[in-house]
């Protein structure tokens, strides 16, 4: 069994999308059993929620907004699908959608009240879109195919928006109603991120919930591997955006994907693989526009690993110096709390730093309105990550490399794979760009 999950970009549009039916039809025919998840179209979740947001009020236009939805979702079947009788079919199905769509937010409006459940339901849609679409398009393609419901298979709790997973309940639907049709060789068609609580009723898995949705597929099926395809050739060294000659890692352990994804590399939220890892599952992230790379295999311990995998850079930070009974008193207060990532401290000062992102002038004038002997510098922390981050002799070659560039401080991070080593604003790019000589692939250079 085999899971492909492909994200909102890999869905984006009909170009997008043929992408993600050469690769189905590019697997189908070495499987023993092939189950695809698709997120919502890129930005249509977004859509959604300010739809589910809005249509509390009596005087929002919601016919207007769901036409909005119906003509970006019509165009891409236009575009993609060229047999007539499909097309039309992809075309009844989106309408079917946005007329269910429309009568559920005017039931909210008539109620001036969107619950947590409501919400789910609208928000819902985006997935059903993509799939309704994508599975005419594999017809057409030739590609044996049937789309099933993500409520029927995966059970959930009743916490709407970011609701648990009934694992139990989940491996019995799933073995029931996908194992026989992969013993016909059919294709499944599902949606990511949705699932349905004991009562039926539309539930959300939260932030991440389509890789989510794989992980649990694939945990449920006993799949041989996850595959999640995405805009990018899996997790990088650095971002190649900042550092041109940065590679794909080849495999890392969970361990090391989580506290990467801590310290800027956001390629997946991590803690969702957790029950395809705990079940042995390899993942692996692929770029769908570039289906012949490889990508970045996720284990729950790597087989091969370099000493250093990657630098990343957490940008707009705060260093704050003082004494020790102001830096304990400035970390006592929430509005500071929740910002703090590292700690350091010499002889002379305690130090803390802080990221914020959204709003660091005000958060530094507001320190120094407070605690005005305190010293605020801006600075970048750039977080050097892998097994062998906090040995030795890595330190004191981070430190090396860093020195040309004046840092502030160099400590441990918050696990056991990552040194932090914060510099000015202005040496940032520079010191990643060093730094980066270390990692998998770099050593030597």
């Amino acid at each position: 069994m085999l899971i492909l999950k492909f994200g909102g970009t890999s869905v984006r549009n009909a170009s997008a999308l043929r992408n993600v039916v050469a690769i189905v039809r590019n697997c189908y025919p070495g499987t023993n059993g092939l189950v695809v998840v698709l997120s919502a179209t890129a930005g249509t979740t977004n859509d959604l929620l300010e739809l589910s947001r809005i249509s509390c009020f009596r005087d929002t236009d919601v016919a207007h907004r769901c036409r909005l939805l119906h003509d970006k979702h019509l165009q891409i079947v236009n575009e993609l699908i060229t047999d007539s009788q499909l097309r039309d079919k992809a075309s009844l199905y989106v309408h079917g959608l946005v007329n269910e769509l429309q009568e559920l937010c005017c039931a909210i409006q008539t109620l001036e009240e969107c619950t947590a459940m409501s919400a789910d339901a609208v928000v819902s849609f985006g997935e059903r879109f993509s799939t309704a679409i994508l599975t005419c398009a594999l017809v057409e393609a030739g590609v044996p195919v049937t789309e099933v419901q993500a409520p029927m298979l995966i059970t959930t709790d009743d916490n709407f928006t970011r609701a648990a997973v009934n694992m139990e309940q989940t491996t019995s639907q799933c073995r029931a109603q996908i194992l026989p049709l992969a013993g016909q060789g059919i294709v499944v068609v599902t949606q990511g991120f949705t699932g349905a609580d004991r009562q039926g009723r539309v539930t959300t898995l939260g932030r991440g919930g389509s890789d989510a949705s794989a992980a649990i597929l694939g945990a449920a099926t006993s799949a041989e591997r996850i595959e999640i395809w995405t805009d990018v050739s899996g997790i990088f060294t650095a971002d190649p955006r900042l550092v041109p000659e940065a590679q794909p890692i080849p495999e890392l352990s969970l361990d090391e994907v989580r506290e990467l994804a801590l310290y800027g590399a956001k390629v997946l939220h991590p803690d969702t693989l957790i029950p395809a890892i705990q079940n042995n599952i390899p993942v692996v992230i692929r770029n769908t526009e570039k289906p012949t790379e490889p990508g970045t295999i996720v284990r729950s311990k790597a087989s091969v690993s370099a000493d250093i995998n990657a630098v990343s850079m957490v940008p707009r930070c705060l260093y704050v110096r003082g004494t020790a009974t102001a830096i304990a008193e400035l970390c006592s207060m929430e509005q500071y709390t929740r910002m703090r990532v590292a700690d350091a401290q010499s002889v002379e000062y305690r130090a803390v730093v802080l990221h914020a992102p959204a709003d660091r002038i005000n958060v530094r004038e507001s320190i120094l309105a407070q605690f005005g002997d305190a010293a605020v510098d801006n600075i970048c922390i750039i977080a050097v990550t892998g097994p062998a981050a906090q040995r030795a002799d890595r330190v004191a070659a981070i430190a090396s490399l860093a020195a040309p560039f004046n840092p502030c401080f160099l400590v441990a991070g918050a696990g056991n794979y990552s040194v932090f080593i914060g510099v000015p604003d202005e040496n940032s790019a520079d010191a990643l760009r060093m730094l980066h000589r270390l990692t998998y692939g770099q050593a030597g250079r």
